[in-house]
């Protein structure tokens, strides 16, 4: 991952041009995380007329953002196919997904994955969606994957190991860790996203206090990431 003016992004990713993509880090918003500061960002400023968020609630609803509803709704994935409409999640320790399927009106969606929207396969919902509504094929989605915790860093009881096993849940001194990351790619291949297709990234949200928020390191009250993309019109 490439950092510029404070924000993460994925070199060269995805292959559909128009589309702008970015994961924020502390320092991007200067502690505020108001979505007319990110519309004001530079690389955004003047393409995006309406960042669409959620009330995110670690659920599988998945919502269709076409810049007509100003107060956010519950969910935790949107899409899109709407030029000028940016797509917005907030994190901090859940893995940020991002989707594009490349196209010459390129679909694109944003998906909150904690370990209660994976448990409730959050990612497969949103692959579905994007068929059932905008005719996009899997086998052609990119995906990629924005900074979170990491698995050394996150763990669980024995209560959350059962609904993922041994491909997602690492086992070590009598502890259990989850790895988001893996989770999240196992379901998007079993969703039909080929491998090649899915973009890792390697930042550790707890590991990292000068750059991320964590919750888990943290606690309730600490601030979000905002993790954006969109199709840029024209």
């Amino acid at each position: 991952m490439t950092l510029s003016d404070d924000i993460l992004s994925h070199s060269a990713w995805p292959s559909s041009p128009g589309v702008i993509h970015g994961f924020t880090t502390k320092a991007t918003l200067a502690g505020g995380d108001g979505l007319d500061q990110i519309l004001g960002l530079p690389r955004l400023r003047g393409r995006f007329h309406h960042a669409g968020r959620l009330k995110q609630v670690h659920g599988c609803e998945v919502r269709v953002e076409d810049g007509g509803v100003v107060e956010p709704r519950t969910g935790d994935a949107l899409v899109s196919d709407t030029p000028g409409i940016l797509l917005t999640i907030a994190t901090a320790d859940c893995l940020p997904v991002l989707l594009c399927a490349p196209r010459e009106r390129p679909v694109v969606a944003a998906i909150h994955c904690g370990w209660r929207g994976l448990r409730a396969q959050i990612i497969g919902k949103t692959l579905q969606d994007l068929s059932r509504l905008f005719a996009a094929d899997a086998r052609d989605v990119q995906a990629c994957f924005g900074p979170a915790i990491e698995s050394r860093c996150y763990e669980i009881g024995p209560e959350i190991e059962t609904p993922f096993g041994a491909r997602s849940v690492v086992k070590a001194d009598g502890r259990i860790f989850l790895d988001l990351a893996m989770e999240a790619q196992c379901q998007l291949q079993a969703g039909g996203v080929a491998p090649r297709n899915i973009t890792q990234a390697t930042w550790c949200t707890k590991c990292d206090p000068e750059r991320f928020y964590s919750y888990r390191r943290d606690g309730p009250g600490t601030g979000r990431m905002i993790n954006f993309i969109g199709v840029t019109p024209g």
